[in-house]
């Protein structure tokens, strides 16, 4: 049922109605609760089509049989990488001097979404583009996108999941994707056992995104299974504010992580081990004020603030108490404005907009300025004849803020048309 488009369309926010609030380690890889099922209107939308299709669950399965340990019927963790440890110590035989021409035959539809996109703050021209899919891995141009190279290996993960770039002085070469698709991976649909397209750690570049290396902090998943909180990677940043170490977030499946040495290691600062979040998200101000989401599945909940990015302020307005997926944009002329997209509020498939301006202290309370825009939203119209803002569970879920304007908003949504309110 899910759509694979998503449209762009501007919501300007002028009036502000003010909504009073009342004031209210080591990554753990055996905790992670099992993806959520896919709606059963997905398949249903689909029963037609599918018959006409390779059944997906049954040639997963055969291909387990063929490559999974018979002592324990799984594909052992990190295989493929010891795999290519093997291959490489294996003697070759030289052969003669030929030259090859190849045709590419496909496959011509594995693309996937393209689910992180940043231009090169190094280019002046910002004519260097990167962009990732959830199953076409990393992509590079400069030439603003007249032609493409894939910069992900043949033998590395390429579900592109996020990405981010070290905007300092000095360390702009530094990139980073993150890998894993958690709700709905183009490549795994419409199967339910694939409903999550799990990747595996987070990569690095040294030299623009022109090639990249896993960080082996992140690595070694279990392929089959969920089990490690860095198959699920929903975003990644970089503190530019920092100069003593390279200060890294992820928001992962499970919580946010944090690494002050460019990804060597990471600690979990916020979210539980052993109940984790599914959704999580984060953005970082220009001054280094870190803000958190993690969705009401998890024993850590809510929204959060934190200016060291250890210790953490709750600052989710008391009686907001359930939730799904939250995703952020902090307004680049005001870094104090933070905007929060809610799907699946209060128990309804539903979405929700909230506009949060920094005051003073911690952030909580009175040092928060709370408002509901959500006011909008029903009047616009839905592709299912719904008279909401359709996200569909999240899965069609962006949120984006004007850089000289922080009332003006833009929302992307699965719609057939574009709206302008």
């Amino acid at each position: 049922m899910k759509a694979r488009f998503a449209a762009l369309f501007l919501l300007t926010f002028v009036a502000a109605t003010a909504l009073v609030w009342p004031q209210g380690p080591a990554p753990v890889h055996d905790s992670i609760p099992p993806p959520p099922p896919a709606p059963a209107s997905r398949n249903t939308d689909l029963a037609s089509e599918a018959q006409n299709q390779e059944n997906l669950v049954a040639r997963r399965n055969y291909e387990v049989l063929r490559l999974a340990d018979p002592a324990t019927g799984r594909l052992p963790a990190d295989i493929r990488r010891l795999e290519l440890i093997f291959a490489a110590k294996i003697p070759q035989r030289q052969i003669s001097d030929k030259s090859y021409s190849w045709v590419s035959r496909g496959p011509a539809n594995v693309g996937g979404r393209t689910r992180a996109l940043a231009l090169d703050v190094s280019d002046p021209g910002f004519n260097t583009i990167l962009a990732g899919g959830v199953s076409g891995g990393m992509w590079r141009s400069t030439d603003e996108g007249m032609s493409w190279t894939l910069t992900t290996g043949n033998t590395q993960i390429h579900h592109v999941s996020s990405l981010a770039q070290d905007t300092r002085s000095g360390h702009q070469n530094i990139w980073y994707y993150g890998t894993g698709e958690g709700d709905g991976g183009s490549a795994a649909w419409p199967s339910n056992e694939l409903y999550v397209y799990p990747g595996d750690g987070v990569y690095k570049s040294f030299d623009g995104g022109q090639s990249w290396s896993i960080l082996p902090a992140t690595a070694g998943s279990d392929p089959q299974f969920l089990n490690s909180p860095w198959q699920v990677v929903w975003r990644l940043a970089v503190d530019a504010s920092e100069t003593a170490v390279e200060e890294v977030y992820a928001a992962t499946w499970g919580g946010i992580y944090r690494s002050v040495d460019g990804g060597e290691s990471w600690s979990l600062v916020l979210g539980s081990p052993t109940t984790p979040a599914a959704y999580a998200d984060l953005v970082i101000s220009p001054s280094g004020v870190v803000y958190a989401t993690l969705s009401y599945d998890g024993t850590q909940h809510g929204a959060f603030r934190s200016v060291d990015g250890v210790t953490w302020t709750d600052i989710t307005p008391t009686g907001y108490t359930d939730y799904d997926r939250i995703v952020m944009a902090m307004a680049p002329s005001n870094e104090n404005v933070v905007w929060f997209l809610v799907a699946n509020t209060m128990g309804v498939a539903d979405a929700a907009l909230f506009r949060y301006e920094y005051l003073s202290g911690n952030g909580a309370g009175g040092g928060g300025w709370w408002q509901d825009r959500s006011s909008l939203l029903p009047s616009l119209p839905g592709v299912y004849g719904y008279a909401h803002y359709e996200s569909q569970a999240s899965y069609c879920q962006m949120l984006a803020i004007h850089p000289a304007d922080s009332e003006t908003v833009y929302l992307a949504r699965t719609a057939q048309d574009a709206v302008d309110a």
